[in-house]
């Protein structure tokens, strides 16, 4: 009796545990991608991807999905964008308009990834970043008043180092040529 007692509680025990580290990895998710898009991701391998300006010369190539819901909470929003550098996914756009689904989307973005940093109180900007995901993720939320804009931004860091190396590799190459 005392033999299933004590395996019942074990049981219980191993259930809770697994239950919390899964309840960490979801949290650890949401630093990981976008809407079921991890970083780094091929774009050719994301169903629906649609390059929104076939003639850019950038290098971070610009991508809309089709069938993207234009909205995260109660916000309604008018466009969200994807870069992809390498065709490998490395940043994310959200794009609003008007006071409220700023308000709508700041809850929202405040309720999924906690409260990032406001550098000035009379500034509507805020900032996740290092301190947070040990520089692999940053992130800018910011409202313009005058136009009514909300801009909500994603940056996968280690992306966007390898393209500084690149175009630092590209001018010290440049150099040589003269």
């Amino acid at each position: 009796m005392k033999f299933t007692k004590l395996a019942m509680l074990i049981l219980i025990a191993g259930m809770l545990i697994s239950t919390g580290i899964a309840v960490a990895e979801t949290k650890l998710d949401k630093w990981e991608g976008f809407r079921g898009i991890k970083w780094a991701t091929n774009i050719k391998d994301v169903n629906d991807m649609r390059l929104v300006d076939p003639s850019s010369t950038s290098a971070i190539k610009v991508y809309s999905r089709n069938g993207d819901k234009l909205s995260i909470g109660k916000a309604k929003l008018k466009y969200i964008f994807y870069g992809a550098y390498k065709n490998k996914i490395c940043s994310v756009g959200v794009i609003s308009n008007g006071y409220s689904n700023f308000q709508y989307l700041k809850e929202a973005v405040f309720t999924y990834y906690g409260e990032g940093y406001q550098d000035n109180e009379y500034i509507e900007e805020w900032m996740w970043g290092y301190n947070r995901t040990d520089g692999k993720v940053t992130m800018i939320l910011k409202y313009n008043e005058f136009s009514e804009d909300t801009g909500f931004y994603i940056k996968y860091s280690p992306i966007f180092q390898e393209k500084e190396e690149d175009d630092a590799k590209a001018a010290e190459d440049a150099d040589d040529d003269f």
